[in-house]
């Protein structure tokens, strides 16, 4: 039997063109006429670069842009996208981002360019004049530091990369991935998994939850599937939301998609990454390396971003040009709140628009031989 991922990529041949997703938009349901508004005119931006000959190949292709968010119709995802559009607006224009929507377009190298595109737009939002992909000459090597800042009169080199899944992360991925299904606007699905399950068992779970889904959808009324230490989920009818709260606690869920829960705290990894990462800046300008890790989850824990600093801290003071290393991490939390927390060696703020955060550390390199201004954490924090 096919994993649910395969089921659902079966139906993507249907939606091959960008008329068929902004009228999909237009007359949904699921937004406010403001936040339909907001979405269409960013993904008509998208669309203006990302053309309807790219998408109906990305279509084939499984391009990760059009299976993870132009397939995916739910609100979260077209907030995201309509971002996606304006942050490549953004960039038009700029030395090199050519190169970078090339990067965008092919499956392979779009995890990486996209993350270079976010660091990008939180720049341009904030007034700077940048440059992409910009190589530079230092005592007789060439370098290639993937954004190239001028700030106060200064020049800011930008290392951007994300820290590559472990194989438990993987697996606990396609758990997840196999057990939860966003694109059933007549149901809401709640689901807490708790440990990382193998194929067959992926598969065992995930039919059932595909019968849960297709009985509700008949009945009107909710389903629950739980196996003790393994999940807890409850496919339930939209019109039962008055009921969802006390049907919640009669089965001792909680409001929430989560888990499976995984080891993500590797030290070893992190302070090889900033070594790797460290060497693209040139020593002779201030420069900042910026971290997506979306496999760690700090929540408002002080003693573990306190733990976390303690362990990092080293590698980084061990490279005297740069000013900064910042984490980035994003989340969805129903309910979570802003955070900001200062401290003598990093600033921390957890930044949300409706169930999406954006967790980011930023540590300070308190042996740099420049001067830290800490108004360029503006940029990320602001």
């Amino acid at each position: 039997m096919p994993e649910k991922s395969d089921q659902v990529n079966k139906g993507h041949s249907k939606k091959s063109g960008w008329d068929y997703h902004l009228d999909q938009i237009e007359h949904s349901d699921l937004f406010s006429d403001s936040e339909k508004r907001e979405v269409l005119e960013g993904v008509t931006k998208l669309r203006q670069i990302f053309d309807d000959e790219w998408l109906l190949d990305a279509a084939k292709t499984h391009h990760p842009l059009f299976q993870y968010y132009i397939s995916n119709h739910v609100p979260w995802t077209q907030f995201w996208l309509a971002d996606f559009g304006r942050a490549l607006d953004s960039i038009k224009g700029t030395l090199n981002s050519d190169d970078l929507v090339k990067r965008l377009k092919d499956s392979k190298q779009y995890s990486g360019a996209k993350l270079e595109l976010q660091v990008a737009w939180k720049l341009k939002k904030a007034g700077f004049n940048i440059e992409l992909c910009c190589y530079t000459h230092q005592k007789g090597t060439k370098k290639k530091p993937d954004i190239k800042c001028l700030y106060k009169n200064e020049t800011i080199y930008f290392e951007v990369n994300g820290l590559a899944p472990s194989l438990e992360s993987q697996r606990a991925g396609e758990t997840f991935s196999s057990l939860t299904d966003f694109g059933n606007y007549e149901l809401h699905q709640f689901c807490q998994i708790h440990k990382i399950l193998s194929k067959p068992h992926r598969q065992e779970l995930s039919a059932q939850i595909d019968n849960a889904i297709a009985e509700v959808k008949r009945t009107k009324e909710y389903i629950s599937i739980q196996e003790p230490g393994v999940i807890d989920c409850l496919i339930i009818h939209r019109s039962k939301e008055a009921e969802l709260d006390t049907i919640l606690d009669k089965l001792g869920m909680k409001r929430e998609i989560s888990g499976p829960p995984y080891e993500t705290y590797d030290i070893n990894r992190l302070r090889r990454n900033l070594r790797d990462k460290s060497q693209q800046p040139p020593t002779e300008n201030p420069g900042i390396v910026v971290m997506y890790w979306d496999f760690y989850h700090s929540g408002s824990d002080e003693k573990f971003l306190d733990k976390l600093v303690y362990d990092i801290e080293e590698e980084l003071y061990a490279h005297d040009h740069l000013i900064y290393w910042i984490i980035i991490s994003s989340i969805s939390e129903l309910g979570a709140q802003n955070i900001s927390l200062r401290k003598e060696k990093y600033t921390f703020i957890r930044k949300c628009t409706g169930y999406l955060c954006e967790d980011i550390l930023a540590i300070r390199n308190k042996y740099s031989k420049f001067d830290i201004d800490e108004e360029i954490l503006q940029v990320f924090m602001g």
